[in-house]
């Protein structure tokens, strides 16, 4: 058996920031399964971890030319769903503030004036939607990022429109930065799949509360519809590897667990596949 030399085992920057993570969340729970961290009942070591993963993976917003469109595209089609319903109390000021609120909070905002049970289902979907999208790159939100967003609507419009190049702002992307993109949204889209399939079993609640909770633990949006507290001891553990992976990015995760060696030695080649 050959023993590899300790100074080989080199930490990449996706590793450090995964363990670190990891490190900060085993202190938390370490230290709110303690007696002296609660008063009356005990913490289970559960409820420890995911208090601990949630305070962990903490929210924040980032300021962008594509964060403001959508925002206010957010606000606006949230105040045309909720005009009649959940903003029909308030005064007209009352009802475009609430709007705009409603349009941040999902992207990692964590505030809310608005029960989001009362909701029409359309509006709790488009909350879906912005939760998903998450905050900017930058920040400590969630989400696969506004910049990722606007990269694959780039894209899609390139391609609709027959162009070489994927312009932004004036600047053409690289293919690698689109590849980046795409990869990290699919690896997001699979995993929210995965994880609300799963949470759909496991708790008793119906398909739109499951996915408003897991779209929002991945995109570290601090609301939900009242399922937190009733999720089951494998719906905890589902939820809080939604919020590490949406706090450390799918994308960090898989660079961190990839083999050292992982470069082709070798190229195939070209083909075509028919596509639609």
């Amino acid at each position: 058996m050959t023993i590899v030399p300790f100074r080989h085992q080199t930490l990449t920057p996706p590793k450090i920031l995964s363990l670190g993570f990891i490190l900060l969340i085993a202190a938390g729970t370490i230290l709110l399964s303690l007696p002296a961290a609660s008063t009356g009942v005990r913490i289970s070591i559960i409820d420890a971890l995911f208090m601990a993963t949630s305070a962990t993976c903490v929210t924040g917003l980032a300021v962008l030319s594509a964060s403001a469109v959508v925002i206010l595209g957010g606000a606006i089609v949230f105040f045309g769903l909720e005009l009649n319903n959940a903003l029909r109390p308030l005064h007209p000021g009352g009802k475009m503030m609430a709007s705009f609120l409603q349009a941040i909070t999902p992207r990692s905002g964590g505030v809310t004036t608005i029960e989001i049970p009362l909701l029409r289902e359309s509006t709790q979907f488009l909350m879906v939607l912005l939760m998903f999208i998450g905050a900017a790159p930058g920040s400590t939100g969630g989400g696969i990022k506004i910049t990722t967003f606007a990269i694959l609507v780039s894209t899609v419009y390139a391609k609709i429109r027959d162009k070489e190049g994927i312009v932004i702002f004036r600047h053409r992307l690289s293919k690698e930065n689109v590849y980046r993109a795409i990869t990290l949204s699919l690896l997001s889209l699979m995993l929210v799949v995965a994880a609300t399939m799963l949470l759909s079993v496991t708790e008793s609640a119906d398909f739109l509360t499951v996915l408003f909770e897991a779209v929002s633990a991945f995109g570290t949006s601090g609301i939900t519809m009242g399922l937190t507290p009733e999720l089951t001891t494998i719906g905890k553990l589902l939820v809080i590897v939604l919020m590490f992976a949406g706090r450390t990015g799918p994308l960090t995760l898989a660079y961190a667990l990839k083999p050292k060696n992982s470069k082709e030695l070798y190229r195939y080649p070209e083909g075509n596949i028919t596509i639609g």
